[in-house]
């Protein structure tokens, strides 16, 4: 599961952007009323879940004590795709202390497939409907994976990691990746600023070599993890998980990371976040993912 879940705070973040040279009226903003917030995936191998929540006020108090009031509960959740219906069920999860709630399948097996399209179908309890479409493409396979010293000091512990593929001349394809570092979760990685996604537009049918940059965690608010965005340590062990996604789970994502980006930067243009949900605000998000070197086994950095 990813480490930040809350989608509903980028939405929030996208109407308070203020440009130099004009004043927005915020009047009224308080008293809208809540709306549904979808966050959901599936993944080859990995069973879907779906995260639901209301948005919360800008002008509220949002606490740890009040936290769980914005998840909806009690709803009716089904994926369809591959000549199967996985029907998800709601379980509370202890997260980092916190109460989450979370729909999940019963069946552990009820996993997602390569090459298949996945509907998600949600009714509230008031009868309101959310649909959505996204897609598990083919998983996107890297030639080799090494590292290079950043300088030749052999006082220096920083390195940068890079890896090489090929990518289909036949295809537009868009990208998002992750990097896992020693006993750290999957962190959305860091392509430009907090940039997690990209597209072959300027590698399309070329082998390539690209740099790995660090994963960025969205929820530690301090500076330490930006001292060396771009390099990691001898010693390390890293894992890379590299996937493609449709267009939409693209545009969701280029845009929900530039708004995070843009969070009290006054010289920010306004930014909004391009939902692929129907009836609700989020993402359904289908990723062909796959890991270097492994899913179990990351790759070593002597020291």
């Amino acid at each position: 599961m990813p480490k930040y879940f809350l989608l509903l705070l980028l939405f929030l973040i996208t109407i308070v952007f203020f440009a130099c040279e004009k004043n927005y009226d915020l009047s009224g903003v308080s008293s809208l009323p809540a709306q549904p917030v979808v966050e959901g995936y599936i993944e080859n191998g990995v069973p879907p879940y779906v995260i639901l929540t209301n948005t919360f006020s800008l002008f509220g108090n949002l606490t740890l004590a009040n936290v769980s009031n914005i998840f909806i509960h009690d709803a009716t959740v089904t994926v369809t795709g591959g000549g199967q219906t996985f029907n998800l069920q709601e379980q509370k999860i202890i997260y980092n202390g916190n109460s989450i709630y979370v729909y999940l399948p019963n069946n552990v097996n009820d996993t997602g497939k390569i090459n298949t399209a996945y509907d998600l179908n949600i009714t509230l309890k008031d009868g309101s409907k959310i649909t959505a479409h996204t897609s598990i493409l083919t998983p996107p396979l890297i030639d080799s994976l090494w590292y290079a010293n950043r300088s030749a000091s052999s006082t220096d512990s920083l390195v940068r990691l890079y890896f090489k593929r090929h990518d289909n001349a036949a295809t537009k394809d868009f990208y998002r990746y992750f990097t896992k570092t020693n006993s750290q979760q999957f962190l959305p990685g860091n392509v430009q600023g907090l940039i997690s996604v990209f597209n072959d537009e300027y590698i399309n049918g070329d082998t390539y070599t690209w740099p790995i940059n660090r994963g960025i965690d969205r929820n530690d608010t301090s500076a330490n993890q930006f001292k060396h965005p771009f390099y990691f340590m001898k010693g390390d062990t890293v894992t890379i998980k590299l996937c493609a996604i449709d267009y939409n789970v693209y545009d969701f994502w280029l845009t929900a990371d530039n708004a995070y980006g843009n969070t009290g930067n006054p010289f920010a243009a306004p930014s909004n976040v391009k939902s692929n949900v129907n009836g609700a605000l989020g993402v359904w998000c289908g990723y062909a993912a796959f890991y270097m070197p492994s899913k179990t086994k990351g790759f070593v950095i002597p020291k």
